[in-house]
């Protein structure tokens, strides 16, 4: 068993039963229900993300122990539907103080789409810095990820707006050029002491 999960087999069920089960159950999901949960490294989570690395093109599949290493060093969020994983974000904080939040990826299985977990999982991320501005990559041909991404934007009352690719880091935006990505940013309102003062009359 532990050869079948190597970082070195393929992702196909005819190698690893647990991605064979993991894939009927996919094909199971009735409920529109689903829970996000923060992911923990060192607990399988890698294997799962793998997983739905493998099933959310064009999201390249990742060794298990360059998964582990993302879990442990950045904030990575699960979704899912009973005791089926379904979705996943990973993203960081910049350094300094005016550094944006980086979404780096968000992924839903085709089978647990149209329910709103890509957004849930992106709201779930700004939620953890409510004050910074957002920052993100999509392929020139990723329509639908550019659409939801421009959903997100309208969901929190700002706008996405394309920025020069430049503008940020590439391993911030957990991009490599090359592969025809545009960068976006999300400028939100930030309340100022005024505007949070209630008056008494």
């Amino acid at each position: 068993m532990d050869e079948i999960r190597s970082d070195s087999y393929p992702l196909h069920p005819a190698f690893d039963p647990d991605l064979a089960a993991w894939l009927t159950s996919l094909e199971e999901l009735t409920s529109s229900e689903f829970t996000i949960r923060q992911a923990t490294a060192g607990s399988g989570d890698a294997r799962w993300m793998r997983y739905m690395q493998g099933a959310c093109e064009p999201i390249t599949p990742q060794p298990e122990s360059k998964n582990n290493k993302t879990i442990a060093g950045q904030l990575v969020y699960f979704a899912t539907i009973g005791a089926t994983q379904v979705g996943f974000s990973v993203s960081m904080t910049g350094t300094a103080a005016s550094d944006p939040v980086f979404i780096q990826a968000v992924g839903v299985v085709g089978t647990a789409r149209g329910r709103g977990i890509g957004l849930a999982l992106m709201r779930t991320v700004v939620e953890q810095a409510p004050h910074r501005n957002i920052a993100l990559a999509t392929q020139n041909d990723n329509l639908a990820a550019r659409r939801m991404n421009e959903r997100f934007a309208a969901s929190i009352g700002a706008e996405l707006r394309r920025v020069n690719l430049g503008t940020f880091k590439d391993a911030d935006l957990g991009i490599r050029r090359g592969l025809g990505y545009r960068s976006w940013t999300i400028e939100r309102s930030h309340p100022t002491a005024d505007s949070a003062t209630t008056r008494m009359e």
